[in-house]
């Protein structure tokens, strides 16, 4: 599976990435920013968010409406996500909108005003955004957990804010925030599908070959190898959430294919240890599994779920008692197997977005500073024995303090501090 990729570095330090594909009538396009959450104040945490937000509420030419407008016209997909680690403002469109769709990304990118008018009233909508995740049980007791597991550091806070922050944020303090970090060395231009490289090359070089700015500042600390706190808040709700776990691999770390193997044995679907001990065979829960963050000096890997209050203490006892039995007899032959062939597949599947090629074709060169082809990350998974999976429960898991965050019914009874 060979890949004909393409990185050039513009003379400002923007960097730019290509896949063209064969055989596709549609293009993705990413512009990324190497900045996010962990970057800001504490006093202005979820500017990156907002930031995402003000891109498109106005540019030079165009005021939101227009710009609304100006998007639906091209047919294609335009959006944007904020991340600890970076923001990014994405569109697909078809091949002969191309130059246009990455046209407007440009314009969103250089152009835009932040107008006070709409800074107002974004505020509204990002504050009642914050009001459905504390609304959604299951986002926020994922936002808790990290809280949980990091503590005080930036990494630990949630992506959106809290509503002290997303209030006091001016826009002084977006083009401060954006003057200091949005350096052209922090710029990506990843793009995947229908494209001709040299053209888009031009067409790129033309468009943000211009951008200036001072080289960004040193790298945010490195975060703690954990607090492992319990979080936990009350809810007039029917069900006990909570997420369970602790610190994981880096981006980096050389164990993160058999973390990954490890995360699916372990709550990976509907044949992962906790879905077949906690819903098939005891009837303790609908939803449960398992996930992963990585970032590029840290990481986390956590069981996530929701059961009624009184079986709550059960079920985190069950989710313990496999991640421990995982780091004292490992795995089986026939687990390892399914794990590797769903990992295999999901990357397969991902070949045939190019969303997913291009956020993929972006994080490497973020993360990794190279591009790992499909054939490689497929023999490294295959090459991932039962050893390596018990020896990586052993290393992220066996005796460390667990990291719990809980959003419960009011008058739960409090839990003992847990160790995996």
């Amino acid at each position: 599976m060979r890949n004909a990729l393409i990185k050039r570095e513009l003379d400002n330090g923007v960097r730019l990435l290509m896949e063209p594909v064969a055989n596709v009538r549609s293009a993705s396009v990413g512009v990324w920013i190497v900045v996010g959450g962990r970057d800001e104040p504490e006093r202005l945490s979820g500017i990156s968010h907002f930031m995402e937000h003000m891109y498109f509420k106005g540019t030079a030419r165009r005021d939101v409406f227009e710009l609304a407008d100006a998007m639906n016209a091209l047919g294609g997909h335009f959006n944007a996500f904020t991340c600890q680690e970076t923001i990014c403002l994405h569109a697909r469109m078809v091949d002969e909108q191309l130059e246009a769709g990455l046209d407007l990304l440009a314009e969103i990118f250089r152009d835009s005003t932040l107008p006070e008018k709409e800074l107002r009233r974004e505020r509204g909508v990002i504050l009642e955004e914050y009001k459905m995740i504390e609304d959604t049980p299951d986002d926020l007791v994922a936002d808790l957990f990290h809280l949980a597991l990091w503590g005080a550091h930036p990494i630990g806070r949630p992506i959106i804010g809290k509503p002290k922050t997303i209030r006091a944020i001016r826009r002084d303090d977006l083009l401060a925030f954006a003057e200091d970090n949005f350096s052209p060395d922090r710029i990506v231009i990843a793009a995947s599908g229908a494209l001709d490289p040299r053209v888009f090359a031009g067409w790129v070089e033309r468009r943000f070959g211009a951008i200036a700015g001072k080289q960004s500042a040193n790298a945010p600390e490195p975060p703690p190898n954990g607090a492992f706190l319990a979080k936990i808040r009350e809810k007039d709700i029917e069900q006990a959430h909570f997420c369970l776990g602790g610190t994981g691999p880096s981006r980096c770390d050389e164990t993160r294919y058999a973390v990954s193997i490890l995360a699916g044995i372990l709550g990976g679907g509907m044949s992962s240890r906790v879905f077949k001990e906690i819903r098939e065979r005891r009837g303790l829960a609908y939803s449960i599994g398992s996930y992963q963050d990585s970032y590029r000096d840290s990481g986390s890997l956590c069981i996530q779920g929701a059961t009624s209050p009184a079986h709550l203490q059960k079920t985190l006892d069950l989710c313990l008692r496999e991640i421990k039995d995982l780091y004292r007899n490992g795995c089986r032959e026939d687990e390892l197997a399914l794990a590797k062939h769903q990992m295999r597949v999901s990357i397969l599947f991902a070949l045939e977005s190019m969303g997913a090629r291009m956020t993929r074709l972006a994080e490497q060169d973020i993360y990794l500073g190279r591009f790992i082809s499909v054939n490689e990350a497929l023999g490294r998974i295959e090459a991932v024995s039962r050893r390596d999976v018990q020896e990586a429960a052993e290393r992220w898991f066996k005796g460390a303090p667990a990291a719990l965050s809980l959003v419960v019914p009011p008058g739960m009874p409090p839990l003992g501090r847990m160790t995996m």
